[in-house]
């Protein structure tokens, strides 16, 4: 009697306790309360959401919280939402939602479905669907599905699924995000990164953050350039909110927050790796923790458009590539002996006529000849076989009337890093006031390119460890070794204002009758060659740009 009578207390103590934890459940939802913040991740009404955040701030209960929400149609209390008695019933029928991570074994016992079982009511869900021993999917009361897919899945798993809304917990692979929001186009879904950006992730900050961070749409920010023309050279333009956040944004005694902070530290002293643990506690992109550039700021190095004055000595600086063809920087030079890169451009890969004739198209938008113009000896001497001989690049270039001099080829090791980090380097200079200007500095229009000059400073990376296949490998070296060309042939030659101006006999030569031209001038690409490359003698202007001995 006593055995069944406590058998009967037993069970109606593990119902009490089964109710009491399913009202537990219900309310955790209701009552989430993000740290002050965390609001504005919700807030922002953008289609693409980008939250950057090291370890253990919030960034995985964000996703969860606003999976779910889409999934009930109902928003905690905190952030306006009303919570029904009962979850309504078929209200969502038909609307598809994915959470995607890493793997399986990790979304299924670390990540997501932990998260989410947090904060699910039993009755908000009809049943969880297995493939074997993982969950890859919830049925919602509301009529709303939930598929859990992984990465290693790949992006052939992902295409076709017309999401509602998607969120990626940690960086997806690029081609498994543009899979899903193609997708989207049809439901005109949202998409959400919550992510530690370790190595492998850098695509995001590509395509994904920098168009978020473009102060420089007259729609968005109030700057100058027309909003449509932002979107053509980043297509995210205006669809984007990047957030950034790190642990100790959640330090329950500085911020409000839920960690402690000695647990923090304690966290964190246990990580030896400088770049991981930058990524962990401030969200600092690991794939960049090593850039030899990264202090090459648009507030310091980037200066207005403008056109440069005639006695100004002008240097153009090519590193030719057989496949990648021909960067090309144009400088000027002041009387400070400070210089500007003031065009730039990328020359694709061609026949020398063509390529030829493309340099001088571009050198007519600058209104005159160069004063000198260096090429990369390693490029430049490249053979090329003709029917009479076996020539360099500098003698084809020569025969279509281009004469260039071999530069002082940049060297990826301490020295030649070192020259082009001291030009790049802010120097007080009493004479100029309290500002502290580097020796090189851009215009604004190189920032603008896609691709450009600015762009590969923010991305190059350099050790002394690396391979070289390595350093050589990265596709935006060849823009980093035009400025450290012209560093190190600078110094080395001693090319001064002065010395310049003199090779220049007083002042620089204007292309007769182009600049004021240029709207009829053919442009690249026509089928008639431009008349200044059909000269059968030397022109007399290329006398200045032969080394004199």
């Amino acid at each position: 009697m006593g055995s069944t009578r406590e058998r009967d207390l037993l069970a109606r103590a593990a119902k009490v306790v089964g109710t009491t934890q399913k009202a537990i459940r219900a309310n955790t939802f209701a009552r989430y309360r993000p740290v002050e913040f965390q609001r504005e991740w919700f807030e922002s009404p953008a289609p693409i959401k980008v939250l950057v955040a090291g370890n253990q701030s919030g960034k995985t209960t964000f996703g969860a919280v606003r999976t779910i929400s889409s999934c009930v149609g109902v928003e905690p209390l905190s952030l306006g939402g009303t919570i029904p008695p009962t979850w309504a019933k078929g209200t969502l029928a038909g609307r598809k939602f994915l959470a995607a991570g890493e793997t399986y074994d990790k979304i299924c016992t670390e990540t997501i479905l932990p998260k989410l079982r947090e904060y699910l009511a039993d009755d908000m869900i009809v049943r969880f669907t297995k493939t074997g021993k993982f969950v890859t999917g919830i049925e919602w009361a509301s009529g709303a599905t939930l598929a859990l897919r992984t990465y290693e899945q790949g992006w052939k798993k992902f295409e076709g699924g017309n999401f509602d809304g998607a969120w990626f917990d940690e960086p997806p692979p690029q081609d498994i995000f543009q899979a899903v929001r193609r997708g989207q186009i049809a439901t005109n879904g949202w998409a959400l990164i919550t992510a530690t950006p370790l190595a492998g992730s850098a695509w995001m900050l590509d395509d994904l953050i920098t168009p978020a961070t473009n102060l420089d749409c007259t729609e968005c920010s109030g700057g100058a350039i027309p909003h449509d023309e932002i979107v053509k050279m980043q297509p995210n333009h205006g669809m984007v909110a990047a957030f950034k956040a790190g642990m100790h944004d959640n330090c329950r005694q500085h911020h409000g927050g839920y960690l402690d902070h000695d647990e923090i530290y304690k966290f964190l002293d246990s990580i030896k790796d400088p770049q991981l643990r930058a990524a962990r506690e401030f969200g600092s992109f690991q794939d960049y923790g090593s850039l030899t550039f990264s202090y090459v700021k648009d507030e310091v190095h980037v200066v207005p458009d403008f056109k440069a004055p005639a006695n100004w000595p002008l240097v153009e600086m090519v590193d030719p590539a057989p496949t990648r063809g021909l960067n090309i920087i144009w400088f000027v030079c002041d009387e400070q002996n400070r210089w500007r890169a003031v065009k730039a451009e990328l020359v694709p890969a061609g026949g020398f006529a063509e390529m030829a004739r493309q340099v001088v198209f571009h050198r007519q938008t600058l209104g005159r000849h160069p004063d000198r113009a260096f090429m990369d000896p390693r490029g430049g001497h490249h053979k090329q076989i003709t029917a009479e001989a076996v020539e360099d690049w500098f003698t084809m270039f020569r025969a279509q009337g281009l004469e260039y001099e071999p530069a002082v080829g940049a060297t990826h090791d301490n020295a030649g890093v070192k020259v082009l980090h001291d030009w790049l380097t802010p120097e007080f200079d009493p004479s100029k006031g309290s500002d502290a200007i580097p020796r090189l500095r851009f215009c604004k229009r190189l920032r603008d390119m896609k691709e450009g000059p600015l762009w590969a400073f923010e991305r190059f990376q350099w050790s002394p460890l690396d391979s070289p296949k390595k350093r050589y490998g990265q596709k935006f070296k060849d823009w980093v070794d035009c400025a450290m060309m012209l560093a190190l042939t600078v110094e080395k030659q001693n090319l001064t204002f002065e010395r310049l101006r003199a090779r220049m006999g007083g002042g620089g030569r204007a292309l007769p009758g182009l600049a004021e031209s240029y709207a009829s001038t053919t442009r690249p690409g026509a089928r008639h060659r431009n008349q200044f490359l059909r000269r059968t003698s030397r022109p007399e202007w290329m006398g200045r740009l032969m080394p004199r001995h």
